[in-house]
């Protein structure tokens, strides 16, 4: 095994390794250190008032008549076969796609999807992360602190206030509160590691003070190292008073960050797991419920595993 080009161990014994002992050996550190806590935990304080908002009869190309409610301090797991319908939700939700019918209900309104409400999803605090960071997330020829300033431009730039002093206040914070690794705030974003793109894309969306956070396969093409401080971050999410929707096919990841897992399939709501359990029961419900529905495995319709950088 190699880290940071050095050989760092070599000759595992494959059948006394797991994820969290390779996990240790690539990072220096037990993954768990720095991971959320799991879907058993107990109730978490959540800062400011409880609110509710509900997506009603959501209908695309493959979603059917789908009505979910989010809770603030509550991060919600959304997962199914790939043809479920789950690729199609983030984007539906936050009016990044156009749905044939739907109507989200937040504290600020109702927005009608069927219009492809963007930007009054925006400015009613619902954000997208969405799965391509790269194409649909990022501007890779930016710089960092440019990236960063873009959703908040129309806000910030002021007569009173110059653009230079909120965006230099917005770089350090951010960097700070997701451990962004990079050389200077005028670096290009494209020489980042996927990680810390995954990092920036967050950090760039929570600057916004959202109140729906829906995030479309959140760790994917990240190191274990980042993958667990994302994870940890978006537990914090939800703890400082978001609504947080985490949609992957990454089921055990969902067991360890959800309070709730929904389990989609042919479009429709087919389970939902609640209560307290242990991670690896909630992850095979998942698969069992889905190979019941379909009557194959669930790793049958699973992609390949996603590389880890």
């Amino acid at each position: 095994m190699l880290r940071d080009g050095r050989l760092v161990a070599r000759g595992l014994s494959t059948a006394e390794l797991d994820e969290p002992a390779l996990g240790q050996i690539l990072v220096g550190r037990p993954p768990s250190s720095s991971a959320p806590p799991s879907a058993a935990a107990p109730t978490r304080r959540v800062d400011g008032p409880a609110w509710r908002a509900r997506v009603e009869s959501l209908a695309g190309t493959t979603l059917r008549d789908v009505s979910v409610e989010f809770r603030s301090g509550e991060v919600l797991g959304i997962t199914g076969l790939l043809d479920s319908g789950i690729a199609e939700l983030p984007a539906l939700v936050t009016g990044a796609q156009r749905a044939a019918t739907g109507a989200l209900h937040v504290p600020a309104g109702t927005i009608d999807l069927s219009r492809r409400s963007l930007h009054n999803c925006l400015d009613a605090g619902v954000v997208l992360i969405p799965e391509r960071r790269d194409n649909d997330g990022l501007a890779l020829s930016l710089s960092v602190k440019d990236n960063l300033a873009l959703p908040l431009l129309r806000r910030n730039n002021r007569a009173w206030r110059t653009r230079g002093e909120w965006e230099c206040q917005l770089l350090e914070d951010t960097v700070a509160k997701l451990d962004i690794r990079l050389t200077s705030g005028e670096q290009p974003v494209g020489s980042l590691s996927g990680g810390n793109r995954q990092k920036l894309l967050l950090g760039k969306w929570l600057a916004t003070g959202p109140k729906l956070l829906v995030l479309h396969e959140p760790t994917q093409g990240v190191d274990i190292a980042a993958r667990a401080q994302l994870l940890a971050q978006i537990r914090r999410a939800a703890a400082s008073g978001l609504a947080v929707v985490m949609v992957s096919i990454e089921a055990e990841e969902l067991a360890s960050c959800c309070d709730r897992i929904l389990i989609l399939r042919d479009g429709q709501i087919d389970a939902e797991l609640t209560g307290p359990c242990d991670g690896t029961a909630i992850v095979e419900r998942i698969y069992s419920t889905a190979e019941a529905a379909s009557g194959t495995s669930h790793l049958d319709h699973r992609v390949e595993p996603k590389a880890r950088q």
